[in-house]
């Protein structure tokens, strides 16, 4: 038995599963089902485990940690359904012998029998999961049983309904896997026999080449509204070539719809003239009729040949269907009836559907009267066209009055409404606005995540070309060791790892993941590293294209000390590295700020102690007060340590709050910015000062003190006193900045502390959560609860009209 749970049947020995094992912790489970049936198991009457065949893909399934840490071994293309007296098992009759031997166990440990349901060779089981329904409804108590399943285990799905981020090259490879290894499309074929004519193609995103050697490119799929996909594949079998085209419309416009409609009938055409007796012109004629009659725009965009002969040769010479080709077409004849347009101008602004291409290919053979396709693929419209717009409300455009010969508009008539002639409605403005906000904010954080923003979405930090990489400059520097065993190298940021008895440095930045599992007396380690074409790789134009690159790498100790002792040293420099590359990233971005001029004596008495600041300093010491002062062109806030200080320059400050304590528990001062800063390594534009003028007290015992104690009263009023006494501080405070602003020099800039208007606040969910939302003379705040809230209103009846309302919680404003 190998040490990851598949068994090894060596030399006759059979698979063995341990009873005793088996027993404990099918137990185990049942005992925490029945335990905690209601508040984990979503009271379900049964349990379904769903084991998908063996994939490539490198996936951690709950389903098959379950069959491990259960059997013992992983169980394949297995469902498991327990039930309270019973266990049903739908498998393979191989893994039928084997789970059969557990019958006794499991009736002694749970009470519950085991069921086998064993599929055919070849089927899929459907038929035998009908049989496990009715057992399931025939043991629930209830008329509807609740089944509970892994929910987060999708099965693999489409790319464009899962709406997938992939590459052409990397569908390319895939297509080409399944192509040489028949077994994956489930053909009978011996694989040896079969090849390929060229690479896979795929395009999209304006960027199309209809010619069979086309490559396909390292962009991501396009599948917005109005975007074409052309997937081209040409395969070899015993010598004999064939060919296949189609394309996909993703929200076709009219004239993609028309153009594509167009192609078809002109293919089906051209197919249609493949007759015995009949010119090979008269192929492309036929195709070049249909476009004469319901599309003669499109004639200079059509290719120039409606294909070529094809067999042991993917291009027959002298079997051109072009229009100059006058020999005859022969029963027997195999052709590749080719029809495509090239470089259609759409009206649309986008760079990638500005422009399309559409491209048909089918391989057919030519009998006594008709063509037989050969590649059967349906090419109807209604299955090559995705619509994702289906259920989105469509935003009528205004339409504009007919204007007759004679130069006259148009009056209405009795069958028009008169609201066609109208403006868009005020809805209809506000839902415009929100889309095309939200498409900067989608360009935003791509821009962002591509060229190495503030984060990949993952925690890892900013991605850095492999290229910028380099653990050591000479192979001189890299340690020497005596054992080959994994080092890290904090140094360097580097890991060394142990391959084929030599150390190979790797720096840390390529270091995707390390996990860790631990058996009873090994502890096996995988380490996997960032390839180009991963989500968020900034190495999609390499230099050296035929580069081979590692992806994972296993490691098998008997240390586990030592073990755990790495891994726990590769994670804490991944943070450390990507914390620092990530806090780089966020300082590039960041607008260069003038330089602090600090102020004389006499203004340097502008000066707030013991205050603290949102958001706070990084670090793992001990949070400290500091003080805020005011100097001639900007703020500074420092504390005793050195690394702790703040910059607010006056022409940086947009808003400016003060708040005193009413009914909260801390009197604050608050500044919303026009360009982020840094307040240790976290980029803000929100920076608030703040002190607390309640300390929290909790009674020993924590019983309730009456209200006329005398203790109680007096802590009341030194606690009245402080808030007054504090806010009195902070209104002295801003009454000399606000001096300090009101010459000449800071004119332009407009500034005044804002005090919010406590009685007019309501309720609202800003963030998915309740808050108290308070007016300014300008803006929307909430300044208590983090993330902060400071919403601009220079025109309210705008704002409404934009949909600012939609965050408001009118409930609890009544």
């Amino acid at each position: 038995m190998t040490d990851n749970g598949k068994a090894k049947s060596g030399s006759g020995a059979a698979y063995t599963i341990n009873l005793e094992i088996f027993s404990k912790r099918l137990k185990v489970f049942y005992d925490h089902w029945n335990g905690n049936k209601s508040d984990l198991w979503a009271s379900s009457d049964a349990i379904a485990i769903a084991t998908p065949p063996p994939s490539e893909d490198l996936r951690y399934l709950k389903s098959t940690a379950l069959d491990v840490w259960l059997l013992g071994y992983e169980f394949p293309e297995t469902i498991i359904v327990f039930m309270q007296k019973q266990i049903h098992f739908l498998c393979s009759q191989k893994k039928a012998n084997l789970i059969g031997t557990l019958k006794d166990a499991a009736s002694e440990a749970v009470g519950s029998d085991i069921i086998l349901h064993v599929k055919s060779k070849n089927g899929d089981g459907i038929d035998l999961m009908d049989d496990i329904l009715r057992a399931v409804s025939a043991q629930s108590k209830s008329d509807t049983p609740v089944v509970g399943h892994i929910a987060k285990e999708a099965p693999e799905g489409k790319v464009i309904d899962e709406e997938r981020k992939v590459s052409h090259s990397s569908l390319m490879d895939d297509t080409e896997k399944v192509i040489l290894d028949p077994l994956k499309a489930k053909v009978k074929l011996k694989p040896e026999n079969i090849d390929i004519c060229y690479p896979p193609v795929f395009q999209s995103g304006g960027k199309f080449d209809l010619r069979p050697g086309a490559s396909s490119n390292d962009d991501y799929l396009y599948y917005d509204p109005a975007s074409i996909i052309i997937c081209a594949i040409g395969s070899r079998y015993s010598n004999y070539c064939s060919n296949v085209a189609r394309t996909f419309l993703i929200d076709a416009t009219p004239a993609q719809s028309k153009a594509y409609e167009t192609l078809l009938k002109a293919q089906e055409a051209a197919l249609a003239a493949c007759k015995p007796g009949n010119q090979m012109s008269a192929v492309f004629k036929a195709a070049v009729a249909v476009f004469e009659k319901n599309a003669p725009e499109l004639l200079p965009n059509l290719t120039k040949s409606a294909g070529t002969g094809i067999g042991l040769e993917f291009r027959e010479s002298g079997l051109n269907l072009n229009a100059k080709n006058d020999r005859l077409i022969k029963e027997g004849m195999i052709f590749n009836v080719n029809l495509g347009l090239s470089n259609i101008q759409a009206e649309t602004n986008n760079e990638k559907t500005k422009q399309f291409s559409l491209l048909l290919a089918d391989t057919a053979l030519v009998n006594d009267k008709a063509a037989e396709i050969l590649t059967n693929c349906s090419k109807a419209v209604k299955d090559v066209a995705y619509s994702f717009n289906e259920d989105e409300e469509e935003v009528p455009k205004p339409k504009r009055a007919k204007v007759e010969p004679n130069g006259v508009e148009a009056l209405p008539s009795k069958a028009t409404l008169r609201s066609d002639n109208q403006e868009m409605s005020k809805e209809e403005l506000r839902r415009q606005h929100q889309a095309e906000l939200a498409r900067q904010k989608n360009e935003e954080t791509a821009r962002r995540l591509a060229g190495g923003g503030s984060g990949n979405g993952d925690g890892r930090g900013p991605s850095r070309n492999s290229n910028e990489l380099v653990a050591y400059k000479n192979v001189n520097d890299v340690p020497y060791s005596r054992e080959l065993v994994i080092q890290v190298d904090q140094r360097n940021e580097a890991v060394l790892l142990p391959i084929y008895g030599s150390m190979v440095p790797f720096h840390v930045s390529t270091v995707k993941s390390v996990t860790s599992h631990q058996d009873n007396r090994t502890c096996t380690i995988r380490i996997f590293f960032n390839v180009p074409g991963m989500p968020f790789s900034n190495d999609k134009d390499l230099k050296s294209q035929g580069a081979i690159y590692l992806k994972e790498i296993t490691f098998r100790s008997k240390d586990p000390r030592h073990s755990s002792e790495v891994v726990q040293q590769i994670k804490t420099l991944r943070r450390q590295v990507a914390s620092r590359e990530s806090e780089r990233a966020e300082r590039a971005t960041l607008v260069t700020q003038e330089k602090l001029q600090q102020a004389s004596n006499k203004t340097k008495q502008m000066r707030l102690n013991d205050v603290w600041i949102r958001p706070p300093f990084g670090g793992r010491g001990r949070k400290l007060t500091g003080t805020l002062e005011a100097h001639v062109n900007g703020f500074r806030y420092s504390t005793s340590r050195a690394d702790e200080r703040v910059d607010i320059m006056y022409g940086n400050i947009k808003h400016a709050f003060f708040q005193p304590a009413e009914k909260e528990m801390i009197t604050l001062l608050h500044f919303h910015l026009h360009n982020h800063i840094m307040v240790g390594n976290k980029k803000t534009k929100d920076v608030q000062f703040y002190v607390e003028v309640m300390d929290v007290v909790q009674t020993v015992g924590g019983s309730r003190r009456s209200a006329l104690d005398p203790d109680e009263i007096e802590e009341e009023q030194r606690e009245r006193d402080r808030k007054n006494r504090i806010n009195m501080e902070f209104q002295n405070y801003i009454n000399k900045v606000n001096d300090h602003w009101s010459q000449p020099q800071f004119k332009g800039l407009d500034l005044e502390f804002d005090i919010p208007l406590r009685e007019l606040g309501f309720h609202g969910v800003p963030y998915k959560a309740s808050a108290f939302i308070i007016p300014t003379s300008t803006c929307l705040v909430e300044l208590i609860e983090t993330p902060f809230l400071v919403t601009i209103i220079d025109d309210p009846q705008k704002f409404v009209d934009d949909g600012g309302w939609e965050f408001l919680n009118m409930e609890a404003s009544d």
